[in-house]
């Protein structure tokens, strides 16, 4: 089983969304939790029905504004039951349909000042119990070591003395992870506030976790957690994967009008799903043909970037990686 956390900072742009399914269907996902959508309720609705129709979610809208927490689930691979649903966390208990194993998740992100955060320790206090396997997963919004920190100010006592405390009252710690150590920056500054837990029970039951924290690339500017549970990381096939420059080209809209009317019987979705089938194929060709060079340069530059940032992610203090990976960003982003 594999669960993923991500603050995505914002999901409302096509591309965004396009973006995560590809990345979920990459890594294998079988839960998703998404921060910061900054979608309202119709955004959502339109969402999950166009790239997820067959996975349940749960969502704390009702609760806090802006969109911030959304779990998503694919109910072959997990059996999710929503407990506690709040502003700062998202509590549930699951079943891994593969292992039967079961356990507790709480999604979490957290509010920008300690006061705020302190529902959000209260609500991990009341939902985890010492006796079963518990695993926390998302943006905690606070460090909990002076070295966490750097090219900002410095975190003081005050800030990191909750997230001590509450993690050491229920016996959380991180579970063992690679990746970037700082799951969040801004280009000059650079902070671990993206962690992965898991409980005392969790290790006495003898169950397995690993994390990678991936560069945020050119989508966010945190790092997505990529937790594998209870099984080594399986590969996958690569996705299909749509470019929006391959409208501009003169050669894309008579590919168009002579691939897509083949004939096909039966019902309106079922001739349209078909037929896209039957596109992608001539897409494929076209763009190794005529847009290779295009592509090859956009997934380039997607690469180095994700490169640049983990060299950058111990030497934080590197002015020419900094200035190299802005250009990057642009350049993967467009």
């Amino acid at each position: 089983m594999i669960i993923t956390t991500w603050n995505i900072r914002g999901l409302q742009q096509p591309s965004k969304q396009a973006a995560i399914v590809d990345f979920v269907k990459a890594y294998g996902i079988d839960i998703l939790g998404i921060l910061e959508t900054k979608m309202d309720p119709d955004n959502l609705k339109y969402f999950l029905r166009n790239y997820f129709p067959d996975w349940k979610s749960a969502n704390n809208f009702q609760v806090i504004s802006n969109g911030r927490m959304l779990l998503m689930w694919n109910p072959a691979k997990a059996d999710v039951d929503p407990i506690m649903v709040e502003a700062q966390t998202i509590n549930v208990k699951i079943r891994c349909m593969l292992s039967n194993n079961y356990f507790i998740f709480s999604l979490v992100y957290g509010l920008y000042s300690p006061t705020d955060r302190l529902s959000m320790w209260d609500s991990l206090i009341e939902f985890i119990s010492e006796d079963q396997p518990a695993l926390v997963s998302g943006n905690l919004n606070c460090v909990m070591s002076p070295d966490e920190r750097m090219g900002d100010r410095v975190a003081t006592e005050y800030e990191m003395k909750d997230s001590i405390d509450t993690c050491t009252l229920l016996g959380l710690d991180d579970v063992p992870y690679s990746g970037c150590k700082f799951t969040w920056t801004n280009g000059t500054g650079f902070s671990k506030i993206d962690r992965v837990l898991a409980n005392e029970a969790w290790h006495d039951n003898r169950f397995m976790a690993s994390t990678i924290f991936r560069p945020s690339g050119a989508l966010s500017d945190h790092s997505s957690a990529i937790t594998t549970l209870f099984g080594d990381m399986l590969s996958f096939p690569k996705s299909f994967k749509f470019f929006n420059f391959w409208t501009n080209h003169p050669a894309y809209d008579p590919l168009v009008k002579e691939k897509w009317p083949i004939n096909v019987s039966g019902t309106a979705q079922f001739v349209c799903a078909e037929r896209g089938k039957a596109l992608k194929f001539h897409l494929k060709e076209f763009n190794f043909k005529e847009a290779s060079l295009i592509s090859k340069r956009a997934k380039e530059a997607a690469f180095e970037l994700e490169k640049m940032q983990l060299q950058l992610d111990p030497d934080t203090a590197n002015l020419r990686l900094r200035e190299e990976i802005k250009i990057l960003r642009q350049e993967a982003d467009d």
